[in-house]
């Protein structure tokens, strides 16, 4: 369900990077959701989550949209 709803948010996440990659990205994000505070979790979240066509970041309105994934699949305690 994770990786379906980051391929909803942009294609070419998942079609340009092998879904272990992303797992551990969005585990890595659950660790700054808890331990960053909230106004960095945008700015993280666009640094994680590049693709080859947009290597600095997709952007923050699709950083939040990928953090609210990442709630709801992988770590919604945070």
């Amino acid at each position: 369900a994770y990786l379906a709803d980051l391929k909803t948010i942009d294609p070419q996440l998942v079609a340009t990077q092998d879904a272990d990659s992303l797992v551990n990205r969005g585990r890595d994000q659950c660790r700054d959701l808890k331990a960053r505070p909230a106004k960095e979790w945008v700015t993280v979240a666009n640094q994680r989550f590049v693709t080859p066509q947009a290597p600095k970041g997709l952007g923050e309105p699709t950083a939040e949209k990928i953090i609210k994934v990442v709630r709801a699949r992988l770590c919604p305690q945070f």
